[in-house]
């Protein structure tokens, strides 16, 4: 019997490329695999998390959707998971890492799967998916990008978690990249545009966007950030799949190290990139 998987896809955008990016993985480790969109069902959605909107239905990026019946046949398998069931085995699997999993008949991964590798492994299936939006298509391919620098900043739901970034991670990545990259010039995209404005690190960019200036719109706002050469990322997928698709060999990335501080994550450091703490 060919193994079974469901995978959970949930919260915003990056998570949900990223959960992609572990489909893929899965199918072409010979799975037959199924995604679980319920964390979008208005109807049920448990107020304790962030809404968001889902990004990308399974049709879009070549996976089917699992129906509710195959969701509450693999939840009740792991429930009674620790009974010793002869005739078929049952696996459930949550966190960042993907690799040496041992698969089993059935199979439900329930995570955010960020880690390098697995993205090392998906660009060109991020690409290539992503790439039936006309827009990032035409940017994407751009040799030239249009603006500078881009900074991120994300606060919102970090707040509550005590994982937003400090000013002087920004301070000193910006006094990092202004050292860095000829003409220096910054745009901000924030969930925060009050605080932004309120601190007078951020005072010399040129413009502070947050959703609203993006018609509230993930995907038209990840389509704006590919069109930046250089980046300061905030711990957020978000910024992190832009920059990684974006850069260019002159591309210069500054990311936070830890990615979070209080909890652990393998976080995001390639040879040319530059860290600045995150303290």
């Amino acid at each position: 019997m060919r193994k079974k998987a469901i995978v959970v896809v949930k919260g915003g955008l990056g998570n949900q490329l990223f959960q992609y990016c572990l489909a893929n993985h899965l199918k072409k480790n010979n799975l037959s695999v199924k995604i679980d969109t319920s964390f979008f069902n208005i109807n049920d959605f448990d107020s304790k998390n962030t809404f968001r909107y889902l990004s990308f239905t399974p049709r879009e990026l070549g996976f089917k959707k699992a129906s509710k019946f195959s969701i509450i046949i693999f939840n009740f398998l792991r429930k009674i998971n620790k009974l010793s069931i002869k005739f078929l085995t049952f696996e459930y699997f949550k966190g960042y890492n993907h690799v040496n999993l041992k698969f089993k008949d059935f199979n439900l991964f329930d995570g955010y799967w960020q880690n390098k590798f697995l993205l090392d492994e998906s660009k060109d299936f991020l690409i290539e998916c992503l790439s039936n939006n006309d827009s990032f298509r035409k940017n994407i391919a751009l040799n030239d990008p249009k603006f500078n620098t881009l900074v991120h900043v994300r606060r919102d739901d970090y707040i509550g978690m005590s994982e937003e970034l400090t000013i002087s991670y920004y301070k000193e990545s910006i006094s990092k990249m202004n050292t860095l990259v000829k003409d220096f010039q910054y745009d901000v995209f924030t969930d925060d545009k009050t605080w932004v404005k309120n601190n007078d690190v951020f005072s010399e960019a040129k413009n502070i966007f947050d959703q609203e200036n993006f018609e509230n719109d993930p995907i038209l706002t990840f389509i704006n950030m590919i069109k930046y050469k250089n980046f300061i990322l905030a711990n957020s997928t978000f910024s992190l799949l832009a920059s990684y698709l974006k850069e260019d060999i002159d591309s210069k990335i500054i990311t936070p190290t830890p990615w979070f501080r209080n909890i652990e994550h393998p976080g995001f450091l390639y040879n040319d990139w530059i860290a600045v703490e995150n303290r």
